[in-house]
Protein backbone atom coordinates (compact mmCIF):
# COMPACT_ATOMS: atom_id res chain seq x y z
CA UNK A 1 0.00 0.00 0.00
CA UNK A 2 1.42 3.39 -0.72
CA UNK A 3 1.21 6.59 1.32
CA UNK A 4 -1.66 8.09 -0.93
CA UNK A 5 -3.34 4.54 -1.03
CA UNK A 6 -3.21 4.72 2.87
CA UNK A 7 -4.84 8.31 2.91
CA UNK A 8 -7.74 7.32 0.54
CA UNK A 9 -8.38 4.30 2.54
CA UNK A 10 -8.40 6.42 6.03
CA UNK A 11 -10.38 8.47 4.46
CA UNK A 12 -13.09 5.50 3.37
CA UNK A 13 -12.72 4.30 6.77
CA UNK A 14 -13.92 7.77 8.32
CA UNK A 15 -16.96 8.35 6.14
CA UNK A 16 -18.17 4.45 7.24
CA UNK A 17 -16.52 2.82 10.35
CA UNK A 18 -18.60 -0.07 10.37
CA UNK A 19 -16.91 -1.52 7.44
CA UNK A 20 -13.65 -0.49 7.77
CA UNK A 21 -11.20 -2.42 9.34
CA UNK A 22 -9.51 -0.15 11.13
CA UNK A 23 -7.17 -2.20 12.67
CA UNK A 24 -5.78 -3.40 9.49
CA UNK A 25 -5.39 0.13 8.32
CA UNK A 26 -3.09 0.70 11.55
CA UNK A 27 -1.05 -2.24 10.54
CA UNK A 28 -0.41 -0.33 7.11
CA UNK A 29 0.75 2.74 8.61
CA UNK A 30 3.21 0.72 10.68
CA UNK A 31 4.41 -0.91 7.76
CA UNK A 32 5.02 2.13 6.01
CA UNK A 33 6.35 4.15 9.08
CA UNK A 34 8.63 0.78 9.20
CA UNK A 35 10.15 1.15 5.78
CA UNK A 36 10.88 5.43 5.44
CA UNK A 37 14.03 5.10 6.30
CA UNK A 38 14.65 3.07 3.60
CA UNK A 39 13.53 5.75 1.61
CA UNK A 40 16.27 7.26 -1.14
CA UNK A 41 15.09 10.36 -1.17
CA UNK A 42 12.48 12.63 0.61
CA UNK A 43 9.28 11.78 0.88
CA UNK A 44 7.41 14.71 1.90
CA UNK A 45 8.97 17.57 0.20
CA UNK A 46 6.52 20.13 0.22
CA UNK A 47 5.20 18.60 3.26
CA UNK A 48 1.79 18.03 1.36
CA UNK A 49 1.24 14.23 3.21
CA UNK A 50 2.10 16.27 6.36
CA UNK A 51 -1.32 18.51 6.05
CA UNK A 52 -3.31 15.37 4.62
CA UNK A 53 -2.06 13.71 7.73
CA UNK A 54 -3.00 16.27 10.33
CA UNK A 55 -6.22 16.40 8.82
CA UNK A 56 -6.90 12.97 8.77
CA UNK A 57 -5.42 12.84 12.55
CA UNK A 58 -7.73 15.43 13.71
CA UNK A 59 -10.77 13.79 12.26
CA UNK A 60 -9.90 10.33 14.17
CA UNK A 61 -9.25 12.60 17.45
CA UNK A 62 -12.80 14.14 17.09
CA UNK A 63 -14.48 10.55 16.10
CA UNK A 64 -12.98 9.29 19.64
CA UNK A 65 -14.17 12.12 21.01
CA UNK A 66 -17.73 11.44 20.20
CA UNK A 67 -17.28 7.83 20.60
CA UNK A 68 -14.42 6.33 22.19
CA UNK A 69 -13.47 3.23 19.91
CA UNK A 70 -9.98 1.93 20.63
CA UNK A 71 -9.15 0.87 17.16
CA UNK A 72 -9.34 4.80 16.11
CA UNK A 73 -6.91 5.67 18.83
CA UNK A 74 -4.96 2.88 17.83
CA UNK A 75 -4.98 4.22 14.06
CA UNK A 76 -4.65 8.28 15.18
CA UNK A 77 -1.74 6.87 17.16
CA UNK A 78 -0.41 5.13 14.26
CA UNK A 79 -0.64 8.20 11.87
CA UNK A 80 0.74 10.58 13.87
CA UNK A 81 3.77 8.06 14.20
CA UNK A 82 3.78 7.79 10.60
CA UNK A 83 3.91 11.57 10.37
CA UNK A 84 6.93 11.85 12.54
CA UNK A 85 8.89 9.55 10.94
CA UNK A 86 8.48 10.64 7.32
CA UNK A 87 9.54 14.20 8.47
CA UNK A 88 12.31 13.07 10.68
CA UNK A 89 13.51 11.26 7.59
CA UNK A 90 12.91 14.40 5.35
CA UNK A 91 14.97 16.45 7.71
CA UNK A 92 17.68 14.35 7.97
CA UNK A 93 18.02 14.34 3.93
CA UNK A 94 17.42 18.29 4.00
CA UNK A 95 20.67 20.02 3.12
CA UNK A 96 21.89 21.89 5.77
CA UNK A 97 22.69 25.71 5.65
CA UNK A 98 26.54 26.80 5.99
CA UNK A 99 25.21 28.82 8.99
CA UNK A 100 23.09 26.02 10.70
CA UNK A 101 24.48 25.28 14.64
CA UNK A 102 26.89 28.25 14.54
CA UNK A 103 26.18 30.95 17.34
Amino acid sequence: MTLPELYRSIRAAIQNLETHDLEQLKLRAQQITDMTSWAPAMIDPNEQASAISRELELQLRAIYAETPNQSVANLHDALCDLRVAIAQHDDDLRPQREDDGEG
